[in-house]
């Protein structure tokens, strides 16, 4: 069964498109290349449980207030929404996919993210790209975040 990590402990609907890599909660932004919008077409729709990762997390990792954590985020859109179910955990370093093109609705873009984690405490410390428009556009990358 699917679980996923969100802001708030609940259920919510699940957009699976024929590129199941691309599963997200959220719908294709207009922004998104026609290619990019066709591989978005969900052509399914599932309910998934949400959970906060204050809630999930003390349950998988044992001893979790002794440990140093790097967490990886890569949930096609929702990161800023799995970060806010942090709570009180301390994170020592995040990895999360930063938009500069839209591909999923209501996104904040790279830039935003930027804002929104220097404000929670984190500096950039290095950025991947992950995908690139044939045009040589940068679509996402993956940024690394230390906590100060």
């Amino acid at each position: 069964m699917a679980e996923a990590v969100g802001d708030a402990n609940e259920t919510r609907d699940l957009r699976i498109p024929m590129h199941t890599v691309l599963s997200s909660f959220r719908g294709p932004s207009l922004d998104a290349t026609p290619g990019l919008l066709q591989k978005l077409s969900a052509e399914r729709v599932i309910p998934v449980p949400v959970w906060r990762l204050e809630t999930r997390l003390p349950q998988l990792v044992p001893d979790l207030a002794r440990r140093r954590i790097h967490l990886k985020l890569d949930t096609q859109g929702f990161d800023l929404e799995a970060l806010a179910g942090l709570g009180p955990i301390p994170i020592v370093s995040l990895q999360l996919e930063l938009p500069f093109v839209r591909i999923y609705d209501g996104v904040p873009t790279a830039a935003e993210h930027f804002r929104i984690l220097d404000g929670l405490g984190y500096d950039l410390v290095g950025v991947y790209p992950v995908v690139r428009h044939k045009t040589g556009v940068l679509v996402e990358a993956d940024g690394v975040f230390l906590r100060r």
